[in-house]
């Protein structure tokens, strides 16, 4: 008996070594969830120049910087990636072969053969792999799942996913040029979301998508139109450049609508990384009924709070032994969506999810 009070003692003090390879504004906030959590220890923080990871690591806390990603490894439990010169491929699959539980940003590889590759060696290794999608980490769209899984508004037939860029912001959006492929004005903080889209209403079996050209300058339009693999439900992507809008947000200067329709009512979620306007989080209207959800019921709605939960979620996820929210299987489920909705737009022809080479 003892000696399983011990046991039991210790498990409730174990800690995790957290890593951190690489830099931009959303790995900030990733720290700034492990460094919210009692069950982390910020370990360590690697970049390839050795005077950039000093700063990272004097700048988050960590106990030590490494240049050297060996050392970096052998310093931590698991690994969080950033951005990185050369991206996070090759480091990453040398952290699984190492024994370390690993966390990807999105995209989580730039092919489907490279989330093959991901999710062949993580399968082998025993440890746990993950991305880190905010979007599905955001308290809001956590309390959009529930309502839809009690069936609040009945079938759900429908989903519009709507992202504004403008002006303004704490952070600078990355420039858009006719230069850029189509794939890249979909990815994150324009577009991506991908993997929200099939957390919410499940599988996507066709896609078409529609770009008209993106400037700084003079704005543009992107539209994903997709039917998911359950029969009479279908989705709407929309994506709105409009340079000259100013869009209250201490991240990026996105403004995002999901509004999901079913048979018996509307739901709304307004606001994510920026806010624009002062409608409430979540908004629900039923036949006969309406509400709202907002932070006077408990909500967390700060963009921030998604990368909060995001590393509960991942060092539950270690301590307890269990699988993570947004797996390398589900989140490879997202990139099909991204690469196939890109290759609609280069082509100009609607596209089944899934009809893509590795």
């Amino acid at each position: 008996m003892q000696e399983q009070l011990r046991s039991l003692v210790q498990g409730r003090k174990r800690r995790v070594r957290v890593g951190f390879a690489g830099s931009g504004p959303l790995l900030d906030l990733v720290v700034q969830g492990y460094r919210r959590h009692p069950g982390a220890v910020l370990a360590s923080s690697y970049h390839p120049d050795r005077t950039t990871a000093e700063d990272l690591a004097s700048r988050r806390g960590c106990e030590a910087a490494c240049d050297d990603h060996g050392d970096f490894l052998r310093s931590a439990d698991m690994i969080e990636y950033g951005q990185l010169p050369g991206g996070h491929h090759s480091l990453a699959l040398e952290a699984i072969r190492a024994g370390r539980h690993v966390s990807l940003p999105k995209p989580l590889a730039r092919t489907l053969s490279q989330a093959d590759e991901l999710a062949r060696v993580s399968s082998r290794s025993g440890v746990l792999v993950r991305v880190n999608d905010p979007f599905l980490f955001y308290p809001p769209y956590l309390k959009v799942k529930e309502l839809l899984e009690r069936q609040e508004i009945g079938e759900p037939s429908s989903i519009r996913i709507k992202a504004t860029v403008g002006r303004g912001g704490a952070w600078e959006t990355p420039p858009f040029s006719d230069a850029l492929s189509e794939e890249n004005y979909l990815l994150h903080p324009c577009f991506d979301r991908f993997s929200l889209a099939i957390h919410l209403l499940g599988n996507v079996e066709r896609v078409a998508t529609y770009i008209s050209s993106l400037s700084s300058k003079t704005g543009g339009q992107a539209l994903v139109i997709f039917k998911y693999t359950h029969p009479g439900r279908y989705g709407i992507m929309d994506l709105t450049l409009a340079p000259q809008m100013y869009i209250r947000s201490s991240y990026y200067p996105v403004h995002e609508i999901v509004e999901i329709a079913g048979t018996d009512g509307l739901l709304w979620a307004h606001h994510c990384i920026g806010k624009m306007t002062e409608e409430p989080p979540l908004v629900v209207r039923l036949a006969r009924r309406y509400y709202q959800i907002g932070v006077e019921c408990g909500l967390r709605t700060d963009f921030a709070d998604a990368f909060t939960e995001s590393a509960r979620d991942f060092l539950t996820s270690i301590l307890k032994k269990r699988m993570p929210r947004s797996s390398v299987a589900e989140s490879t489920q997202g990139l099909r969506f991204l690469l196939t909705a890109s290759e609609s737009a280069r082509t100009g022809k609607e596209l089944v999810v899934g009809s893509l080479p590795s």
